[in-house]
This record gives structure tokens, sequence and C-alpha cells, in this order.
């Protein structure tokens, strides 16, 4: 008796988004920032150039007294850090860029709009556990929020930030930068309203780059 049988082969594919992970996370550093390590803070960053320029924001640099002393960086790959200088900050937005000594061929590229509704990925380092990557959608594409008693450009996002994941890209499904991770919004009483975070608006950090 014969058996007609149907052969499949067997094989596990990689997703788009797999492939968004593994190579946006490349490009993205944890922070870290101390006058004494006996209180460390714990933020992300984004790498920006070739010659180890990074993209964080200003105030994650910043203590009571002033810039932190110590400002060091660390990529997914890698145990240690690596101590990082300052190379210009922006008075008016929530910027900053950093610089190590450090070669690297993946860079973020800036993107060219944003888009509500539009499915975005973020990666940040919440309360210094390590560099998380998350997805969500705009929620608005620019929505200009007091902050610091100025008035600035962001895009607001429907994924959950946390303490750690200030500085840390927001980027589409190109894997371009599309803003950068800065604060949540807060009720009256101060407490945080979760789902509703913002990111500064990629046309700022062009800007502030260029």
């Amino acid at each position: 008796m014969l058996l007609n049988l149907t052969f499949s082969a067997c094989y596990s594919s990689v997703s788009n988004t797999e492939i968004l992970y593994s190579t946006a996370i490349k490009k993205t550093v944890e922070v870290r920032c101390y006058d004494t390590k006996d209180k460390i803070g714990y933020a992300t960053g984004c790498v920006v150039a070739n010659d180890g320029k990074i993209l964080t924001n200003k105030h994650v640099i910043m203590s009571n007294d002033g810039f932190f002393r110590y400002i060091e960086v660390r990529f997914f790959d890698n145990d240690d850090f690596i101590p990082a200088i300052i190379l210009k900050v922006s008075e008016t937005d929530d910027l900053a860029l950093l610089k190590i000594e450090y070669k690297t061929e993946e860079i973020f590229t800036i993107g060219r709009g944003v888009k509500g509704g539009e499915s975005i990925f973020i990666i940040g380092n919440p309360n210094g556990f390590g560099l998380s990557f998350s997805e969500g959608t705009v929620s608005a594409p620019l929505r200009y929020v007091k902050y610091n008693e100025k008035e600035i450009k962001t895009t607001q996002i429907s994924i959950i930030i946390n303490e750690g994941n200030s500085g840390g890209p927001l980027f589409n499904a190109n894997g371009e930068l599309i803003g950068l991770i800065t604060f949540r919004l807060r009720n009256s009483s101060g407490e945080i309203i979760q789902g509703v975070s913002f990111a500064l608006h990629y046309s700022v950090i062009k800007q502030f780059l260029e």
C-alpha cells in the first residue's frame, strides 16, 4: 500500500521586531552618573556618531550642585563602564552631548517625521536594571508641553517609562531615531499618570546635533 505523504521543512523565522531589537540595542548605552559611589544615578543614551558621541538628557548629567563629577556609559555586551566627557548642553532644551573614546559603525540616524498611531519602540535602563526594549504607539505626534517653565516640542507615546529611561531612544520600525525619552505626565498631586509619556521631538534633536 502506497502512502501519499506531504513533507514540510522545519525552520525558525526571525521577526522584524527581533531584528530591530538586535540592531538598536547596539546603538544604546546605559548611563551612570555620580559624585561619590554611595549615590549613583542611572539613565540611558543613544550613540549618534561613529567617534563615540552620545546623546542624552541634560537633567541626566546634572546634580543639585551642577554637573556630576563622574559620567560613564556601558554597552549591552560589555561589563565595563567607559568614562564620558560633556561636549555641549542645550540651554533651552533638555539635551546633552557626551563623548567617549570609542569607534563604532552602529549609530542612530535621525528620522524625517512621526505619525499618530505609528508603531514605535524604546530602549531604556529602568531603575538601573539594564537595557530593556518596549513597544507602543504614538499617541500624539506633536505636543507643546510646559517643562521646567519652558514650552518644548514633544511626541506623546503610550509606552510606560520609568526612572532610568531618560535619554533613551524613541525609534520607528525603520530603526530611525524620532525622539528622546524625557519625562512623564503627573497629576496635580504629583502622582505619575501611567501610559502618558513624552519624548523630545525629532526636530529638536536634529537642530541640537547640527
